[in-house]
């Protein structure tokens, strides 16, 4: 099929984990999984498939399922499973798939006399149907199947179950996940591109927040320079308060800004199906005392996390590392988290949690999330993303961490 872009996978790295987990055949069911094999991402509203990301049934009824058959042998076929009438569209985009399994429910095929064009097929196929067809034709029926466990429906392995006896089902979403802890050349290029965006609009919107100005005004600022500049919306925060609140507290979308309003601002931008976890606090002349007196401890917590990401460090000690430093200035973790790997998906190994055995490697992509409630202030947050490398760790965030002062 025609490409036009590097994979997202490293079927080497792959290859090798399936060989150590015996498994001949990976059949990959969730969106972002079938994504990361094939780079056909249907997780986030694009310009090629803008209704992807929404579809639960497809026009003839049946459930919106794609899967990607993955084999360990490189001498057998790799496919995607999809909706039959995407096939052309699908091929002239150009996914990391050696075949194309269609499904479809046939309908009325008719006789056409003048120029119009029937998209109809004279066959009938479920997608579980033509998964399986994909394991037949590599002569797997009886081999060893690595499917999702987590993200698979009890429906569809009863099928698969039917309609191959004689394979062997085994959970290969761990194995998947941790093998997307480490980013390829073209995941990190993918990154670079949506920070660089996410900064860009950022830039915008602080230009234009202040007084009299309301969050949906910015929100949409944002949407308008994302899409504007190739790339796709997954999530925003933006928000501002008085500052009263002992936790998380989102005001009306109308309310407009105030003079002494606190303000926060988490962006996801998405470009290629790989995006942004980006978060900066800002505060409106006088600004707040309270902010001031404890956002230096974010900052401290960061640095000493930074510090602590070290290659084959242990998750939970670089957890520590921040948490201790927010509790020598009387603050704590909220929710034991501060920071995680980033990938196809917001939230991926290695997880910055207190209980967390991930270790630190070369490649990853990871957030740094210093976030803490404050009595009678509400969430505090600093977020970004960097590349994890032999030296440290390298942010990809171009904004300054300090507290944006608005007019």
């Amino acid at each position: 099929m025609t490409v036009k872009r590097s994979p997202v996978c490293d079927y080497d790295r792959l290859r090798a984990a399936m060989d150590r987990a015996g498994l001949d055949l990976i059949l990959a069911s969730s969106r972002r999984n079938v994504g990361w094999l094939t780079d056909h991402q249907t997780e986030h509203w694009t310009w090629e498939h803008a209704i992807l990301h929404m579809m639960e049934k497809e026009y003839d009824g049946q459930d919106y399922l794609v899967f990607a058959g993955f084999p360990r042998d490189p001498a057998k076929r790799s496919y995607l499973v999809e909706f039959a009438h995407r096939e052309e569209a699908i091929r002239r985009r150009g996914i990391f798939a050696d075949d194309f399994y269609g499904y479809w429910r046939r309908g009325r095929v008719p006789e056409i006399t003048g120029d119009g064009i029937s998209l109809e097929q004279e066959w009938t196929r479920t997608s579980v149907e033509a998964a399986v067809q994909g394991i037949k034709d590599n002569g797997l029926e009886a081999g060893t199947i690595g499917v999702e466990w987590p993200r698979i429906s009890a429906a569809v392995m009863e099928q698969l179950r039917a309609l191959l006896p004689r394979a062997k089902f085994v959970d290969a979403f761990e194995l998947l996940f941790d093998l997307r802890q480490v980013k390829s050349a073209e995941e990190i290029r993918r990154f670079r591109q949506a920070y660089a965006v996410a900064s860009a609009t950022y830039r915008r919107v602080f230009e234009r927040a202040g007084v009299g100005v309301t969050p949906r005004e910015l929100l949409l600022l944002e949407m308008e320079s994302i899409y504007s500049s190739g790339c796709s919306f997954s999530f925003a925060h933006v928000f501002f308060g008085d500052g009263q609140h002992d936790i998380a507290y989102t005001p009306p979308a109308d309310r407009a800004i105030q003079a002494g309003d606190l303000g926060l601002f988490d962006l996801g931008v998405v470009y290629e199906g790989y995006g942004t976890d980006y978060a900066r606090m800002a505060e409106v002349a006088p600004g707040n005392q309270k902010l001031r007196q404890y956002f230096p401890a974010i900052l401290a917590g960061r640095r000493a996390i930074e510090d602590a990401l070290r290659p084959g460090a242990r998750a939970g000690d670089v957890f520590l590392a921040g948490a201790k430093v927010l509790e020598e200035h009387g603050l704590t973790a909220s929710i034991s988290c501060l920071g995680h790997g980033i990938g196809i998906g917001c939230h991926e190994r290695p997880f910055l949690v207190a209980n967390s055995e991930d270790r630190i490697e070369v490649g990853q992509m990871l957030v740094i999330e210093m976030y803490a409630e404050v009595r009678g202030l509400g969430p505090v947050l600093m977020e970004d993303g960097g590349l994890m490398t032999e030296e440290g760790w390298q942010s990809f965030g171009e904004i300054p961490t300090d507290i944006l002062r608005l007019g």
